[in-house]
C-alpha cells in the first residue's frame, strides 16, 4: 500500500493520524469558488470577491501549458474579472489586445484595463493575471450560458479556454451584487 509509510510513523500518535487524514479527504474534495463580501471600514464602501472558478481545456482545443483560473472582484463602483494563468512558462499575455469571448458561440470582446500582473511563484512556477472590467449585462449572458470560451493573445503564447456548465451556473452568484 502507497500510504503504509504514513502508517508507521503516525502508529503512535493518533491526532496526527487524524490530521493527515483529514488533509488527504479535504484535498479531495473538490472545492468550487467562494464568495467573500465586506465593507471598508474607512470609506463604508462594499467590496466582494468570487472564486475562483476553474478554466479548463477546450474539447476542440489542443491542450494547454497551465492553469487558469477566473475571479469577479468590485469594490469602489469599479467591477471586474479577472484571469489569472499559472504555469512554468511566461505567455506574456497583452494587454494591448482585448480578450476574445464566445458567450454561446457569439462573439464578445473585452479590453483589459492597467498593465498585466507578472509574479514567479515558487522556483520555475510564474503568473499572470490579467483585470477586465465588467457590466451586470455581461456577468447575466455568463451565467445564463451554456458554453464559455475564451482566448486571449500573448507574445510568447495564446491562453484558449473553457468553462464547464457547472462552473459557468455558479457566476450567478455574481449578479446581484454589480449594479
Amino acid at each position: 500500500m502507497q500510504l503504509a509509510w504514513i502508517e508507521k510513523i503516525t502508529a503512535k500518535n493518533w491526532r496526527v493520524s487524524a490530521l493527515i487524514a483529514t488533509g488527504l479527504l479535504v484535498g479531495c474534495v473538490s472545492q468550487g469558488p467562494k464568495l467573500v463580501q465586506s465593507t471598508d471600514p474607512y470609506s463604508k464602501k462594499s467590496q466582494y470577491a468570487f472564486g475562483p472558478i476553474k478554466a479548463e481545456d477546450c474539447p476542440t482545443r489542443s491542450r494547454g501549458n497551465g492553469f487558469v483560473d477566473v475571479q469577479f472582484v468590485g469594490t469602489d463602483g469599479l467591477h471586474t474579472m479577472s484571469v489569472s494563468y499559472l504555469s512554468d512558462t511566461w505567455l506574456f499575455l497583452s494587454t494591448s489586445t482585448p480578450m476574445d469571448i464566445l458567450i454561446d458561440g457569439k462573439s464578445s470582446q473585452l479590453v483589459p484595463i492597467n498593465s498585466p500582473s507578472r509574479d514567479v511563484i515558487h522556483g520555475r512556477q510564474v503568473r499572470e493575471n490579467l483585470y477586465y472590467p465588467v457590466t451586470q449585462d455581461f456577468v447575466r449572458k455568463l451565467a445564463d450560458a451554456k458554453t464559455v470560451q475564451f482566448r486571449i493573445l500573448g507574445a510568447k503564447g495564446n491562453l484558449e479556454q473553457c468553462l464547464s456548465s457547472e462552473r459557468i451556473k455558479s457566476i450567478e452568484a455574481v449578479v446581484p451584487l454589480l449594479p
